[in-house]
């Protein structure tokens, strides 16, 4: 992260903030930031399932397949304790994900909870009305008053802060992370939710993902490889928002998207936390992703 960063953040989060963009145009946006970034982000499961673990094939797909329907069947059934269980699995997942540049190897667990914690809390409280609109009355249920949303904001940034401090100290990685989680807060607290979601999925959380897959091992061929569960995924996400719309009419946007979400992201966030307690265990992430070699013959793939 680095200042201009930050300050190009803070300069479009004041525009978009002035400009308010429509319900409409806000989901256009989500629906490119899901398809460009974030469908391919979660799309090489498959092959770090294949590498890491050994499971691929019909096994990797039945897998990974059970805990979309199961997420799915819950959420049918519990839709206030799965809203409640996927922010919090999201908060660990998110703040695992942007902190993984950060130095520190002690007391990390704390610095992962109040990142991600940050990015969910402000994202859901920074505009109350705007939130409850979209998740409907039975999800948006006991939420803040809009006048708490500043310092709930600053709170969570402070908290979060001084935890980068205890854990990093000074120094550049440290002061990277500030100025990253300052530049995150400022964008979800200005934006309207649909796109403040949107700009963090694809600009944060999936771009660093991604790079995390350039380093160790996947290289140039990262969108070809991607493409088959990205299209599986669009196709299957399409097919269920059609399905609930003809069934269930109009419901608010957040109740048709988040169930969808959730299911799709519940085997992703499951294998990526394996992964990297994996790597983080001993297991260099280099040596988990490197090419199988399969007997007789050479090692395939890059």
């Amino acid at each position: 992260m680095r200042l201009g960063w930050a300050a190009v953040t803070l300069v479009v989060s004041i525009v978009v903030a002035l400009a308010t963009p429509t319900q409409s145009a806000q989901l256009v946006a989500l629906a490119f930031a899901v398809v460009v970034l974030g469908l391919p982000h979660g799309a090489l499961d498959d092959q770090i399932s294949d590498r890491v673990f050994r499971v691929r094939g019909a096994g990797f797909y039945a897998a990974y397949l059970a805990p979309v329907v199961g997420t799915g069947m819950i959420w049918w059934a519990a839709p206030q304790f799965s809203f409640l269980a996927f922010l919090a699995a999201s908060a660990w997942h998110f703040g695992e994900g942007d902190l993984r540049g950060f130095a520190p190897s002690r007391g990390m667990n704390a610095a992962r909870l109040t990142r991600g914690t940050l990015v969910v809390g402000v994202l859901f409280t920074a505009r109350p009305a705007e939130v409850a609109e979209l998740l409907g009355p039975v999800l948006s249920a006991g939420a803040p008053p809009a006048h708490a949303a500043p310092t709930i904001a600053l709170s969570l940034l402070a908290i979060h802060a001084a935890t980068l401090l205890a854990v990093g100290g000074g120094g550049r990685s440290t002061n990277r992370a500030l100025l990253d989680a300052a530049a995150v807060t400022v964008w979800l607290s200005f934006a309207p939710p649909l796109l403040a979601f949107a700009g963090y999925f694809a600009c944060w959380h999936s771009r660093a993902h991604v790079e995390t897959l350039y380093r160790e091992g996947f290289g140039r061929s990262f969108w070809g490889r991607s493409l088959r569960l990205t299209l599986a995924a669009a196709a299957g996400g399409t097919v269920v928002l059609a399905s609930v719309h003809h069934f269930a009419g109009e419901v608010a946007v957040a109740e048709a998207l988040l169930p969808v979400i959730a299911a799709l992201a519940t085997p992703h966030m499951a294998l990526v936390e394996a992964w990297r307690r994996r790597a983080r265990s001993g297991l260099g992430a280099g040596e988990v992703l490197r090419p199988r070699v399969h007997a007789p013959g050479p090692v395939r793939g890059g």
